[in-house]
């Protein structure tokens, strides 16, 4: 895995996502298979954020502030 707990990466802009991805019939982007872009994580676009948290097994993260959502890698900068 790419980020440990304690780095700081930068989300990425939700249009770079849609660009990058797509939407799905829900209006979520499905990112490298395992997790989804929600809309309620869109507050922390092009923010810096800090890891708080790796699953490597399921290759996903959390971060600070954000107790809901899991994000991968291709989510961020």
């Amino acid at each position: 895995m790419r980020y440990e707990v304690g780095d700081k990466p930068k989300v990425k802009s939700w249009d770079k996502l849609i660009a990058q991805y797509g939407l799905d019939e829900e209006g979520w982007v499905d990112v490298d298979g395992s997790v989804s872009f929600i809309p309620e994580m869109k507050k922390y676009c092009e923010k810096t954020v800090t890891i708080k948290e790796v699953n490597p097994e399921e290759s996903y993260y959390f971060i600070e502030g954000d107790d809901y959502c899991a994000y991968s890698e291709g989510m961020f900068e």
